[in-house]
């Protein structure tokens, strides 16, 4: 007994041995072939392109043969003139969302921007202006009763200045000293272009955000999801809602959208206001944050991310090289 003992306890130190070791002396950055796929999933996250437009048919005898977009022109009844639709991705198999991450007030107005900007570059590219909805959880943290989330969270003033700024069509200057107007052809209209969700949550996290999302997309059968967020949290948002889709939802075809860049020398607070540093500092943690995730199992490697934007791709190539036919 003695012995069984003594052999338990030795297992449990070398257990404990392991974990602390593991926790410790564990690598903490991709290994070399999948640091290089996060650079190239990088600076694709930073600049993907939006879903392409409805596929329209020129008409016989025309100059176009079907496949030029460019001169689509989105008319007031959701529709296009210069072809006709033949197939749609936010018809046929559903409206495209865009969805902006939750960002502190210091990063707000970037999200805004790149959300509003979003919208009207798709209905400039002829998606009807039916089929695309911006996506928009309503977070309540202003310390009333009525809260949402169970805590607080610092300069974090909730989902309505985001949405103020998008109606508003301001957004601040590169310096951040001023505000100015964002001039867009075809802004966003509240309520018409918006889908408001209650937020039933407790707390609020990049993960749960994603999470939220593409549950939420799924249940209205859209065929797209363009997420946007700040420069510095875009490439990890991107990565984290691919990951989620390839749980729940294959078939959501997943883009990004950047915000507004800002200064990167500005001081600001980011996750949940517990950290505080330039933006570019910020940079560091993001980094950590998507091997550590990875690690836990909550993201997948980003050469399987980038394996997901190509194959997105290579799906829509496709379906237009089917449509060509």
């Amino acid at each position: 007994s003695y012995l069984a003992v003594a052999l338990g306890l030795s297992g449990l130190c070398v257990g404990f041995i392991f974990l602390i070791y593991w926790t410790f002396a564990s690598p903490t950055k991709f290994d070399v072939a999948e640091a290089e796929a996060l650079t190239k999933f990088i600076v694709r996250s930073l600049g993907d392109a939006l879903p392409d437009p409805p596929h329209v048919a020129g008409d016989k005898g025309g100059a176009g043969d079907g496949n030029d977009n460019n001169n689509l022109t989105p008319t007031a009844a959701g529709g296009t003139r210069g072809g006709h639709i033949t197939d749609s991705s936010s018809t046929a198999n559903g409206p495209i969302y865009i969805f902006g991450f939750s960002e502190t007030d210091d990063n707000v107005a970037s999200v805004a921007s790149g959300v509003a900007h979003a919208y009207s570059d798709l209905i400039t590219a002829g998606h009807p202006p039916h089929a695309v909805r911006i996506l928009l959880f309503d977070v309540l943290n202003d310390g009333s009763p009525q809260d949402t989330l169970e805590r607080r969270i610092p300069n974090y003033s909730g989902s309505k200045k985001m949405l103020r700024l998008i109606r508003s069509g301001t957004t601040r200057s590169s310096t951040g000293r001023s505000q100015h107007f964002m001039n867009l052809p075809h802004p966003p209209t509240y309520p018409d272009d918006f889908e408001v969700h209650k937020w039933k949550h407790s707390t609020i996290h990049t993960l749960r955000e994603a999470k939220a999302a593409v549950t939420a997309c799924k249940a209205a059968g859209a065929s797209a999801l363009v997420i946007v967020a700040t420069p510095f949290h875009l490439p990890r948002a991107l990565l984290t809602t691919l990951s989620v889709a390839a749980q729940s939802d294959k078939h959501l075809k997943i883009y990004s959208h950047t915000g507004l860049p800002l200064r990167w020398d500005e001081t600001v607070t980011h996750s949940q206001g517990l950290l505080v540093g330039d933006r570019e500092s910020l940079l560091d943690s993001e980094m950590e944050r998507m091997f550590v995730y990875h690690r836990k199992g909550d993201l997948m490697r980003p050469s399987e991310a980038l394996e997901a934007l190509r194959k997105r791709d290579r799906r829509t190539a496709s379906l237009y090289e089917a449509l060509s036919n």
